[in-house]
């Protein structure tokens, strides 16, 4: 039986020498296979040395530094440009909105005008707004084509700079309607043989001695003093108006007319069947006034041959 035993005891001792062998072989790294690439990076080889000089240097990130920064500013002009437009378009859109309103009110005050129930300050005013926002649509039209990278004429340019500034004052222009009125004033042409008999009716001397008397007595009271001259009242509110008028020396009719106008702040006007009294902002288109006729204003018809 002992040389069975030790047979079994070799044949283990065996067993454990190669088990131990092979925990040992499994333990040990793989051999590492060489890159050739990394052979050829070592340090101080010109691969090596032209990433450090890319990575590194102080010029090239500057550079870098300045492309990101432009970058940068370029998405910012471009907001800001459609920025521009989009609130320019919508200005333009805003303004074309107002002169059609404004466009619409002056055709209506030129009807009401027509049919005398406006004045004349306030037609101005409907003409000057409507200008005004003619203006202001040429001059935000004219602020368009830079944003669109074009350029404007300078005409425009200049005509809208030139109307805005004739514009700037809306008392201005509407004293300029009435310089247009008289203007048409002074091209009136009354016959020969009418003006002849007035010009003689308000040149005539006349003592005035009016006292709490209403402005249809007064004219009844100058009618007598004009050799037949008709004169009539165009508006009721002027007819109970009161005048109070005393003159110690006699004085021409034509100046009589003066001071009532300038007491009742209305006109006397010229018409085919006589003198009007009429309100200031209700003189009837195409009529002369008294005070113009009377101080050689108006041209006067040359009596036929």
């Amino acid at each position: 039986m002992r040389p069975l035993c030790t047979k079994a005891a070799v044949l283990f001792l065996l067993l454990g020498a190669a088990w131990t062998m092979a925990q040992d072989s499994s333990q040990k790294p793989a051999p590492k296979v060489a890159d050739p690439k990394a052979e050829q990076k070592k340090s101080g080889s010109i691969e090596d040395l032209l990433s450090q000089a890319l990575k590194n240097n102080p010029d090239i990130k500057v550079a870098e530094a300045k492309v990101r920064e432009a970058e940068a500013a370029l998405n910012k002009a471009r907001h800001e440009v459609v920025a521009k437009v989009m609130l320019k378009n919508a200005e333009i859109k805003a303004v074309k909105i107002s002169l059609d309103e404004a466009s619409r009110r002056f055709e209506r005050a030129m009807t009401l005008f027509r049919a005398k129930s406006i004045s004349t300050e306030e037609l101005g005013i409907a003409e000057v707004t409507k200008l005004k926002l003619q203006a202001e649509l040429g001059k935000v039209e004219a602020e368009l084509p830079p944003l669109l990278g074009k350029q404007p004429p300078g005409l425009v340019i200049n005509e809208i700079l030139l109307f805005e500034e004739s514009i700037a004052n809306l008392d201005t222009v509407v004293r300029l309607h009435g310089a247009a009125r008289a203007k048409v004033v002074e091209v009136q042409i009354v016959p020969a043989t009418q003006a002849e008999k007035l010009r003689k009716a308000l040149d005539t001397p006349v003592e005035v001695r009016i006292s709490n008397a209403s402005l249809n007595d007064a004219l009844t009271y100058l009618q007598d003093k004009m050799q037949g001259i008709n004169l009539h009242i165009g508006s009721n509110n002027l007819v109970e108006a009161q005048v109070q008028f005393q003159l110690q020396k006699p004085v021409p009719v034509g100046a009589v007319f003066q001071w009532l106008e300038d007491q009742l702040d209305c006109r006397f006007v010229i018409r085919d069947y006589g003198i009007v009294a009429t309100e200031r902002e209700r003189i009837p288109p195409g009529a002369v006034l008294v005070h113009d006729f009377w101080k050689n204003k108006v041209k006067t018809e040359a009596p036929p041959k």
